[in-house]
């Protein structure tokens, strides 16, 4: 111990932050850090005297002045040089030592303090001191940027402080404070001094999490052309930023590979998890190949391999070359590499997708006869696997079997199994594993719930549909939007239609808000039981939850067709057009079919217009009910010139557009005119109809 105090005294000496006795006196600086460790013994004079010798080889003109009482902050200290008992530092905290003394004093003694702890290799105690004197900072509104220098021994004796300056980066580095860290990184080097690697690391890794991926990059470049030598794990932090393709960032293999020349050209021996990183990314890229040859040629070089290196190329095969994928597997086994619950899991899943259920069930006895556990995932694969065969029956009673013999299903085997069931269409099975999940303590998924309440509202009975609608109110998830609209269609269906409004209160009960899907089933129910008006009541409420859809208006406007109310229709579309939904051409359909019926060619035309000015593209029905009107007017250019354009536009005319045609000109008496386009018909293989 009295060799540590000797040292750190020593160096706190050299280093010009202790002046010797008479200097100190004579500048009656009792305030500073210096005056701490002054005297040899280390005895603290409260009330020292003043040798008037000293006082007066003082020049200037004599005043009076106070000296003030020594602060208590010096002897701590000392103390700490003396003993390095941290225990003793804890004595005093930071901010409270800057609310008793104040922050120049305060920060004097605790870069003492630092540095003591910094060169007896105390780096968490350095580490601790710093973390608080930087909260301080932050919490008194300073700049930690000054804090550098504050910290700085001496411009002389600089390199005192490295292990402070790296204590100071890690601080900042782990509170988030990356700028200030980056900033301590090149103040130190531009003082003389090379930070330690392992410094630079930890802040490399602290970018690449934040996802400051031009810090990253710009940092490594700095470290290795100005130091400090990159090791074995700055390249690992490397190669998994460019390989893992963090925060939406693509694999960067071409940098990845650059990294991989730099550690051949360093010399530094690629650790285990560098290759396997280096392996997953040119996987990932797509290169399972260039994957593949690289870890037969560690092999041949002896290199420190794992199952982590031959998991990425035989995932890389298994979505499109299981044979591939299991010669990876077998040369695994062969290279002393015990394959995991992975390596097996991958084959499983592969083989399953593929329908290959002889294969995976095969991979799955080698895993068992492995003693590798099967884990849920294997299981929800071979579940999978079964029903894409039609092993239903095999699938449940797998599961059942697994039950019975303790296996303890989680979330995710239920889901799985009730989903399965579900799209097979096998309701009943899926409702009853639904209720054993449930009596379990397991809470089905919001996807589960609403696919399997979709599947009974498709082919199942109501009555299902609403148990399990209300099922899944009593839950912790509340029906989505969706599921509400598939209940609001299927009730619809039936014929409920007070039902279907009670559900939209319902749903703004709960603060889920009604689309267009919602009311549209109701609306057309309405309709078709030749109750427009009615529907026409929901407008409001649509307008009020922004639930007005161009597919509702068609429909209405459909309806008041429908019961020959054209006028009510022409209003509606107008209604449309001033609220801002634009029509389509179903819309334009529904108008144009009302008009050409009443003969108001005229206005069945000004829609047509209207239609190919929005960019819409009318169909063969369109120009069809087109033709048909205006040759019943007898307006045949008009009929000849929509037939004309109709085929360079690219519309092909069906039966009913020539037979439409034909009876035009026949009306005329234009018999030849008739025969042309029955020879017309028949050349491009359309057959007339009765009436032609």
């Amino acid at each position: 111990m009295a060799v540590c105090f000797y040292l750190g005294k020593r160096c706190l000496l050299e280093s010009g932050l202790f002046k010797s006795r008479a200097i100190f006196l004579e500048r009656i600086f009792y305030h500073s850090a210096t005056s701490a460790l002054m005297l040899e013994e280390q005895v603290f004079d409260e009330s020292p005297a003043i040798h008037s010798r000293v006082i007066n080889n003082c020049s200037g003109p004599r005043t009076r002045v106070g000296i003030p009482k020594r602060p208590k902050l010096f002897p701590l200290a000392v103390r700490v040089v003396k003993s390095l008992n941290w225990e003793v530092t804890r004595e005093t905290r930071f901010r409270n030592a800057v609310k008793m003394h104040g922050f120049p004093h305060s920060i004097d003694a605790f870069r003492i303090i630092v540095h003591v702890f910094a060169s007896a290799g105390m780096e968490r105690e350095a580490y601790s001191l710093l973390l608080d004197i930087v909260y301080c900072y932050k919490a008194f509104n300073r700049d930690t940027f000054g804090l550098f220098t504050v910290l700085l021994d001496s411009p002389l004796h600089s390199e005192r402080s490295i292990v402070v300056f790296d204590v100071l980066t890690k601080v900042f580095a782990a509170n988030s404070m990356l700028e200030n860290a980056v900033d301590v990184l090149y103040q130190t080097k531009k003082v003389g001094l090379t930070p330690n690697i392992r410094s630079c690391n930890f802040l490399l890794k602290c970018l690449m999490e934040a996802n400051k991926a031009d810090s990253v990059r710009m940092l490594f470049e700095d470290i290795k052309i100005n130091g400090p030598n990159p090791n074995v794990y700055t390249y690992t932090i490397m190669m998994n930023f460019y390989c893992k393709g963090h925060f939406g960032h693509k694999v960067d293999i071409k940098q990845a590979t650059d990294i991989w020349n730099d550690i051949e050209k360093s010399g530094e021996g690629a650790s285990v998890v560098t290759c396997s990183t280096y392996i997953d990314g040119l996987c990932k890229a797509g290169f399972v190949d260039a994957a593949l040859n690289l870890l037969r040629n560690f092999e041949c070089r002896n290199q420190p391999l794992n199952s982590y290196c031959y998991n990425a190329v035989i995932f890389g095969f298994s979505r499109g070359q299981l044979c591939e994928a299991l010669d990876v597997f077998e040369e695994m086994k062969n290279h002393g590499i015990l394959p995991d619950a992975y390596s097996f899991s991958i084959l499983i899943n592969g083989f399953y997708k593929k329908g290959h259920i002889e294969d995976g069930l095969h991979i799955v006895h080698e895993m068992l006869c492995s003693d590798v556990k099967l884990n849920l995932v294997n299981y929800s694969s071979l579940f999978t696997g079964l029903f894409k065969v039609g092993l239903i029956d095999s699938s449940l009673e797998m599961f059942r079997g697994l039950s019975a013999s303790g296996y303890k299903h989680d979330l995710i085997s239920y889901n799985t199994l009730v989903n399965l069931l579900s799209i097979q269409g096998d309701t009943d099975s899926a409702s009853q594993l639904l209720e054993e999940m449930i009596n379990n303590g397991f809470v089905p998924d919001s996807f589960t719930f609403g696919k399997l309440i979709q599947r009974c509202c498709q082919s199942g009975p109501l009555g299902k549909a609403l148990e399990l609608f209300d099922l899944m109110r009593e839950s912790v998830h509340l029906p989505s939007v969706f599921v509400w609209n598939v209940i609001a269609h299927r009730i619809c269906k039936e014929g409920y239609l007070e039902q279907a409004l009670k559900l939209i209160y319902d749903m703004q009960d709960l603060g889920i808000f009604p689309n267009s899907y919602t009311y549209h089933p109701i609306i057309k129910r309405l309709c078709e039981e030749k109750k427009s008006e009615k529907a026409l009541e929901l407008l409001p409420s649509m307008l009020k939850m922004n639930a007005l859809h161009t597919n509702c208006f068609n429909t209405l406007i459909y309806g008041f067709v429908q019961q020959s109310k054209p006028q009510e229709a022409c209003i509606l579309y107008g209604r449309m057009r001033r609220l801002g939904i634009n029509p389509n051409t179903v819309t334009y359909t529904i108008l144009i079919n009302l008009f050409c019926q009443r003969n108001e060619m005229q206005k069945a035309y000004n829609l047509f217009d209207d239609m190919k000015k929005e960019s819409l593209i009318p169909d063969e029905f369109i120009y069809t009910c087109l033709i048909d009107g205006f040759c019943k007017i007898q307006r045949m250019d008009s009929a000849n010139f929509l037939f004309d354009e109709m085929e360079i536009n690219g519309v092909t005319p069906n039966a009913v557009t020539y037979t439409a045609l034909i009876a035009g000109h026949k009306r005329l008496g234009n018999i030849a005119r008739c025969y042309e386009l029955s020879d017309e018909m028949k050349k491009k293989g359309i057959f007339p109809d009765d009436t032609a």
